[in-house]
């Protein structure tokens, strides 16, 4: 009874199973898109902040994963940019990698934002502990350190901060090995690394991400969903702190939008996926804030392509972009 009508719909249970596969079975590419704004005043959260009618915005960028009605898709849409996997998961490492990345890169951005933002608004900010992990491994790397570890010694000296790894391994050369103790979970390891020179500097060849402890005052806390991660945002995350912390409203009313990363001293850093954020940004903000350089002539190229109805404004530090705000009628 049951085979026989098995038989009977065996072919609407074929399609049925077909374009579930269709749809489910992942690709390995992405696609990258026209992203949206991200209101830094919903993240961020200060005591006794100032309020002010301008408004700041970080801008992202749309990925997707891909299957295999997308991948057709994307021959036929000219805002839509295919991908590889291995631009987005490298080589030597999983998604679970990239994820524990991407995740901690907010993390520093954030803490970034709030030093470099108290401390140019005169507001008490101290760093009480920065501890330094591993957020990506080099192919070229002669090493058995691995991506989530947390760096404890360097050759016996107790490591605090990314400056301290920088400084002890220019005390060497290339080819020289050095003993590094992890932590590794929860457990202490000891691992060694095989130092490779290049241009004049000594590397591991691994990229480092701090994740601190900070007291301020007024007090601050800053959250951010599940999914959102990336180190892009600090620049305007930091405006938005600034902001908050002074009684003039830097944004004059206008609607701020912009990217690019920040260290602790107010550095604006190059980001990718600009030409996205741009075109999104453009649909509320009044005007954008690119990173010096690469960033902003890309910025400037597609607001001309796209006939965007934006200002575009190039910006290095954190100072540097509050100054240029203030000039702003």
């Amino acid at each position: 009874m049951i085979q026989t009508k098995l038989n009977k719909h065996k072919s609407f249970i074929i399609t049925l199973l077909s374009i579930f596969l269709l749809f489910v079975i992942p690709l390995p590419f992405y696609i990258e898109k026209e992203g949206g704004l991200i209101a830094t005043k919903d993240r961020i959260h200060m005591e006794d902040a100032y309020n002010h009618d301008g408004q700041f915005y970080m801008a992202y960028v749309s990925e997707i994963k891909v299957n295999i009605p997308l991948y057709i898709l994307s021959f036929f849409n000219k805002n839509w940019d295919l991908i590889k996997k291995e631009e987005v998961v490298l080589v030597n490492e999983t998604e679970e990698d990239v994820y524990f990345r991407s995740k901690l890169m907010l993390d520093e951005s954030i803490q970034n934002a709030i030093v470099s933002a108290y401390q140019l608004a005169q507001k008490e900010v101290n760093i009480t502990k920065e501890e330094c992990y591993i957020t990506y491994i080099d192919p070229l790397a002669n090493t058995d350190l691995k991506i989530q570890d947390k760096i404890v010694k360097i050759n016996n000296i107790e490591i605090h901060n990314k400056q301290q790894i920088y400084d002890i391994i220019q005390s060497y050369t290339g080819g020289d090995t050095i003993q590094i103790q992890v932590e590794r979970n929860n457990h202490l390891l000891n691992c060694t690394a095989k130092l490779i020179e290049f241009d004049g500097e000594v590397f591991i060849g691994i990229m480092v991400t701090t994740k601190k402890e900070i007291k301020t005052k007024p007090n601050i806390s800053v959250q951010f969903k599940q999914g959102e991660s990336g180190s892009s945002g600090g620049l305007m995350m930091a405006l938005e702190i600034y902001n908050s912390l002074i009684d003039e409203d830097i944004a004059k009313g206008k609607k701020i939008a912009g990217t690019g990363t920040i260290d602790e001293k107010g550095n604006v850093g190059q980001i990718s996926g600009i030409k996205y954020k741009i075109k999104g940004a453009a649909k509320e903000a009044d005007i954008f804030l690119a990173p010096a350089g690469d960033n902003y002539q890309e910025a400037i190229k597609t607001v001309k392509e796209e006939n965007l109805n934006i200002k575009v404004i190039e910006v290095s530090t954190l100072k540097g972009a509050i100054e240029q705000l203030k000039k702003e009628g």
